[in-house]
């Protein structure tokens, strides 16, 4: 074999090892930094999830006192002002575990939002009737889900807890019904469970956007893979 045909064949490798190099490793970093992006993304929403639960269930030591009570007609009632202090307290212990979470201070694409629930019920059977909200609070309001990843499948609040109510009301009593205690029927003699007219509840709702090392794709063409909404409904109990 001549000299100037070996030259061609090395120069032939060289050149195809060169084209492999060239369209392989942006395919290999590509995929490199989408796991990478991936595994942050479970990380973080694993730390939104625990965040939201230790915000609920440090909730007891947001207030002095139980914002339900029974007034002189031993009917329950919300005192308001203690509502609004746990709501507060309870935002503040979820932000303040973000925070601690995400290691960052800086960190502010998330919306956090507590919101008190009034439940009414039948007396007689424990079924939830209807609600209304009374009272809320709130962290980071200008951040918006939809605006950021408009096809991401955000469930709405009414629609979160249509979803809990209809599961609640499957049972019998309903979950979110507090009993009275066993009343004697003084014609038949019979005893048989009593409910209060109304309970109360927090939901709680953290929106966000995670991304790591691609953040400008990651909130535009594949923030819907990236992002977040956690939903929780805790029923606030009577202190007797």
């Amino acid at each position: 074999m001549s000299f100037k045909r070996k030259r061609n064949i090395l120069f032939c490798q060289w050149g195809n090892g060169l084209l492999e190099t060239v369209l392989f490793t942006p395919l290999a970093l590509f995929f490199l930094l989408v796991v990478t992006d991936a595994g942050l993304y479970l990380v973080r929403k694993s730390v939104f999830t625990n965040a939201v639960r230790a915000g609920l269930a440090s909730r007891a030591h947001h207030a002095n006192s139980s914002p339900l009570y029974l007034d002189s007609n031993f009917a329950l009632r919300v005192d308001e002002g203690v509502l609004e202090e746990i709501l507060d307290g309870v935002v503040k212990e979820t932000s303040d575990a973000v925070t601690k979470g995400m290691s960052s201070a800086s960190f502010d694409d998330y919306k956090l939002r507590a919101v008190g629930v009034v439940f009414e019920v039948d007396e007689h059977s424990g079924k939830l009737l209807r609600y209304s909200f009374n009272g809320s609070a709130e962290s980071h309001g200008n951040f918006s889900l939809k605006t950021r990843a408009p096809r991401y499948p955000y469930k709405t609040q009414e629609t979160f807890l249509r979803e809990q109510l209809d599961h609640a009301n499957s049972l019998s009593p309903s979950s979110y019904s507090v009993p009275t205690g066993p009343i004697v029927d003084p014609q038949t003699g019979y005893a048989s469970n009593r409910y209060y007219g109304i309970s109360l509840g927090i939901y709680v709702e953290l929106t966000a956007l995670t991304g790591g090392y691609a953040p400008s794709a990651v909130k535009n063409s594949l923030g819907e893979y990236f992002a977040i909404q956690q939903q929780e409904l805790e029923l606030l109990h009577m202190r007797r």
